[in-house]
């Protein structure tokens, strides 16, 4: 593992190719200032914050063969992926945090061999180019405050597996891309402005896993009872759910929640297949006798 932060030293982009053996690199910009893309005291002009000294670092590790996973932070003024990184063959994992806006038009670098891709706080809104090329893709993250719809791109995913939704102005999700992710098994929505999930909305994926947490504003009932193949359930921070879970579920965990009229003994009596349970701070309140039960 090797991270790459605001102090390089002078000749790093001479030697970091000889590090033939690193699996994982994490750069790091100057989180504080989005406009300066990196900073490196290798000399008195500021280092590596113009575009052409970005493109001879980038060169480096272009050439290292055993690199499977890189993480980009607060790169700012990076608008596009250096064409070096097309070599890296066995890289697996891309995380992005803080990065240009025109940046993630330019993924179709390093699409071909991804299985995952994080990004945070970038503007998602412009399809990544190259979209069909990712044809791997197994995981994706997605975080940022600034869709208050998911992209239309998403539904082009097919292959997704796991999706992480961090989208704190969305509202809604949209049941057309979700038919289309026929592959998706793991599913984490935290999206606190979130006011409605359609239950059928999972009907085409075939779920194992959902989680749900610190969506605050999502208040409506919550049928899971149809989803055959879901057996791991994790909500967490939400006050408002009225839910009716799969009967076959194997594994519950709720954390800091208020139930909207669900009688908690009598619904866990059902679960047979119940194999793990964890109740924190559950709280279960029945709008009609205005009666709160405590877990």
């Amino acid at each position: 593992v090797l991270t790459v932060s605001s102090t390089v030293v002078k000749q790093l982009r001479n030697w970091i190719s000889y590090l033939t053996h690193v699996e994982k690199m994490s750069i790091c910009g100057n989180l504080k200032d989005p406009d300066i893309a990196f900073v490196a005291n290798d000399d008195e002009s500021g280092g590596l914050q113009d575009e052409g000294k970005l493109s001879l670092f980038f060169d480096s590790i272009g050439k290292l063969p055993r690199l499977q996973s890189l993480e980009l932070q607060g790169l700012g003024g990076l608008a596009s992926l250096p064409r070096s990184l097309s070599q890296l063959t066995g890289l697996e994992r891309l995380c992005i945090e803080g990065c240009h806006p025109d940046l993630v038009s330019s993924l179709d670098m390093v699409s071909t061999h991804l299985k995952e891709l994080c990004l945070r706080r970038c503007d998602v809104r412009c399809a990544p180019a190259g979209i069909h090329a990712f044809a791997t893709l197994r995981a994706l993250e997605l975080e940022t405050g600034w869709l208050r719809d998911l992209p239309d791109w998403l539904g082009q995913m097919t292959t997704l597996q796991e999706l992480n939704l961090a989208l704190e102005s969305l509202t809604t999700l949209s049941p057309s891309i979700f038919a289309k992710l026929s592959n998706l098994t793991r599913l984490t929505i935290c999206c606190r402005s979130l006011t409605e999930m359609r239950s059928s909305i999972f009907d085409n994926c075939a779920l194992t896993s959902l989680t749900i947490k610190k969506c605050h504003a999502l208040t409506e009932e919550l049928r899971l009872d149809r989803q055959t193949t879901l057996k791991t359930l994790d909500i967490s921070s939400c006050r408002g759910l009225s839910l009716v879970p799969p009967l076959h579920l194997e594994c519950l965990r709720i954390h800091d929640c208020i139930l909207i009229d669900g009688h908690l003994p009598l619904f866990i009596r059902q679960l047979t297949a119940l194999r793990t349970l964890r109740l924190e701070r559950v709280n279960s309140f029945n709008r009609e006798k205005n009666y709160m039960e405590i877990a």
